[in-house]
């Protein structure tokens, strides 16, 4: 992919049937053509994850770029939010967890 930017994806060029837009270019020696995708269905991982909470909401695809803790930091919030389903059967069946039930809150007021 590299060298095929690098060497013969330049110059690009507006497509005949957009060229005053320039929403489809031709690349790649005019063998290529190219269009950006709708970020509503092709979402990154800020429009996925910020600004819709991590629901679907019609997102096609997840591209998940920077995120803290590296891949792993990727892969644990893509099966957190359930797009993950690469494991094995047994990572979820064998092993320790851990749980946690919060104390309850006290009735009446809290002192200050």
């Amino acid at each position: 992919f590299n060298m095929l930017v690098t060497e013969a994806f330049y110059p690009v060029v507006a497509a005949p049937p957009a060229a005053e837009t320039g929403e489809i270019v031709l690349a790649a020696n005019r063998s290529l053509w190219l269009m950006p995708l709708p970020a509503g269905l092709f979402c990154g991982g800020h429009t996925f994850f910020v600004q819709q909470s991590g629901e679907r909401r019609g997102c096609l695809n997840v591209h998940i770029t920077f995120t803290e803790g590296g891949v792993h930091g990727k892969l644990w919030r893509l099966r957190e939010a359930g797009l993950w389903g690469l494991e094995p059967e047994q990572y979820y069946d064998e092993g320790r967890y851990l749980s946690f039930r919060p104390p309850p809150v006290p009735a009446g007021p809290l002192p200050a």
